[in-house]
């Protein structure tokens, strides 16, 4: 499914936005989080495999993640902290859930079904993001209650990990907005797997929904 036509000229727009960015097609949202409505622990093990996974530029020397998850939903009361197209991203108009699941299922091989039914429920609603990241990235964790890197050259966005049924497989999307020259924003879904000889998360497939300037692979 190629992207580039699509979704190309507004995320070129994107690499020279400062954040937050407030736009037309793209907007930060600023919900409350309720108190306690938070990731699992089991979900930074899923971030800090794909984070490490994630190779940038030199150019890119300050990154930040966003403290709250995005969702499924669409519209001003979605709750996602960023709107792209009016949506959360993990879905992208005119496509629906079954259409990014087909896309999914042919670009990252056989995954449990119930990997994919954990997905879609998990990510009906948006929830925060603690600082529990043990990755080798170097980043700030960013939201509305917590105080704003400056100017990152990145900033990372994520939904909630859906699980397969024995917690050894697990779904995650993962946004990049780059506001460096010639480094593309990027919307990609993971799959990752529990490595059971050394019980860690690995990457198994990654499947480029949307990128900026470019056809997706």
């Amino acid at each position: 499914m190629s992207r580039g036509t699509k979704f190309g000229p507004l995320f070129a727009l994107l690499t020279v936005l400062s954040f937050p960015a407030v736009g037309n097609s793209l907007r930060i949202q600023t919900a409350l989080i309720q108190e306690g409505q938070a990731v699992t622990s089991d979900a930074y093990e899923i971030y800090d495999a794909v984070l490490d996974e994630v190779t940038l530029p030199k150019t890119v020397l300050h990154a930040a993640i966003y403290d709250k998850t995005l969702n499924l939903k669409c519209g001003e009361e979605s709750g996602n902290p960023v709107l792209l197209n009016g949506c959360g991203c993990l879905v992208m108009p005119p496509d629906g859930l079954e259409q990014v699941h087909s896309v999914l299922k042919t670009g990252l091989g056989p995954f449990s079904a119930s990997t994919w039914e954990s997905f879609a429920e998990m990510n009906q609603a948006s929830v925060g993001i603690r600082d529990s990241f043990r990755t080798a990235l170097k980043y700030k964790l960013i939201g509305k209650n917590l105080p704003e890197e400056t100017s990152p050259d990145c900033t990372f966005f994520f939904s909630q990990p859906g699980f397969n049924k024995d917690k050894t497989e697990a779904l995650v999307f993962a946004l990049m907005f780059s506001y460096v020259e010639n480094v593309p924003s990027t919307g990609d879904y993971f799959l990752v797997r529990l490595d059971s000889r050394n019980k860690a998360w690995k990457v198994h497939g990654r499947v480029q929904y949307f990128v900026s300037g470019e056809s997706a692979n």
